[in-house]
This record gives C-alpha cells, sequence and structure tokens, in this order.
C-alpha cells in the first residue's frame, strides 16, 4: 500500500461516477463507539472490560457536488431509491477501495442557487469496508 495522503479518489453511486468538489469527500467507516470500563475484584485489585456500542456502528459518507440540473435530478433519484443505494470509493495510485452497502441519503439536501452553488449529500448505512 502507498503511503501518499488520498487526495483525488473517485466515487461511484448505484455504479454510476459522480463528480464532486474537491476535497469535501468525507467518510466515517463506522467502525462504533467503545467503552473501557473498570471493574474491581477487590483489595486494590481492577481489570478492564470492554464493551462495543453497537449502535453506533453505521457508515457515514459525506460529499458535495455543484448545484446543476442534472445533480438535481440524480439527488431526488437517490433519495426514493432510500437504503438501496450502493458507494465506492476508489484510488488507483494505492489501490484503495472502500465499499458502503444500503446507504441511504438521510438529510434532506439544501440546494445553493448561486454562482458557486453547492449541494451536500450526507448518507448513512452499513459501515463501510
Amino acid at each position: 500500500m502507498s503511503n501518499q495522503i488520498i487526495s483525488d479518489p473517485s466515487i461511484r453511486i448505484n455504479n454510476e461516477t459522480y463528480q464532486i468538489v474537491p476535497n469535501t469527500l468525507k467518510v466515517d467507516l463506522g467502525l462504533g463507539d467503545s467503552k473501557v470500563m473498570a471493574q474491581s475484584s477487590g483489595n486494590g485489585g481492577i481489570s478492564q472490560v470492554y464493551a462495543e456500542d453497537v449502535t453506533t456502528k453505521v457508515g457515514k459518507i459525506k460529499l458535495s457536488v455543484f448545484a446543476t440540473a442534472e445533480q438535481v435530478a440524480k439527488i431526488q433519484a437517490l433519495k426514493a431509491n432510500k437504503n438501496a443505494n450502493y458507494i465506492s470509493i476508489t484510488d488507483a495510485e494505492s489501490e484503495m477501495t472502500l465499499v458502503m452497502q444500503n446507504a441511504a441519503l438521510v438529510k434532506t439536501p439544501e440546494i445553493n442557487f448561486s454562482s458557486e452553488g453547492q449541494v451536500e449529500l450526507e448518507f448513512e448505512g452499513n459501515p463501510v469496508k
């Protein structure tokens, strides 16, 4: 694997390549939160117990696209697709691939109509693998 920072990945949603605003792609792998707690065995003896919060094992992907008529139509289709969207992020140089299945567009996208108008998309779904 490459030790170079990934700054120009390719993103495909439902097998279609998306043009995104540079530097806006963010991924939360959805590995989940964990907690380490101390338990006492008496006389000053302690040990740790590890617990995972499975309710936080949700992958999240955020990105922005420019507000074009074509993008607005794609956004409407993504929202109508509920949680049946499939997202893959790849970087050819590092040979990295991340995949999120059962991705849902969770927030209503706000379309900014301006000369540099952008729309932020937020997906949640299975943990990213």
